[in-house]
């Protein structure tokens, strides 16, 4: 069985389609303690799933952990890494550390601020800072 149909078994779209945010969360755990030999695909996939079961059941540190682990895939495309520097801007404020907030989204300035199509998340962007 190819391991990205692993994938696909263990993260449990289903669930999380239907709410079943903790029962998605056990299920992708197996995965995520095996990061490290997932290629760089199914670590986004893994990631962005495990996010969205982790901030629905308002796991906002562990949220935090797997966001900056996404940073560390290689390849990330851009836009993925412009949308994980806003999501730990926003759950580092959300933790009232503002000094780690700022930083992230000073960071998606530096690196995507003058980008075009990126217009509507500098607006963003700026707002969390200004909320800082």
């Amino acid at each position: 069985q190819p391991r990205s149909r692993g994938l696909g078994d263990v993260y449990k779209r289903q669930q999380q389609l239907n709410g079943e945010w903790l029962a998605s969360l056990e299920a992708m755990n197996g995965l995520y303690n095996n990061f490290e030999q997932l290629n760089s695909l199914e670590q986004v996939t893994l990631l962005n799933f495990y996010n969205n079961a982790l901030i629905q059941l308002e796991m906002w540190q562990e949220a935090i952990s797997a966001f900056t682990l996404m940073l560390t895939v290689p390849d990330l495309r851009s836009d993925l890494y412009a949308r994980t520097l806003i999501a730990l801007g926003q759950l580092h404020s959300r933790e009232n550390e503002p000094e780690a907030a700022r930083a992230y989204l000073e960071e998606w300035q530096i690196m995507h601020g003058n980008q075009p199509g990126y217009a509507d998340q500098q607006a963003r962007v700026e707002e969390l800072l200004s909320e800082l």
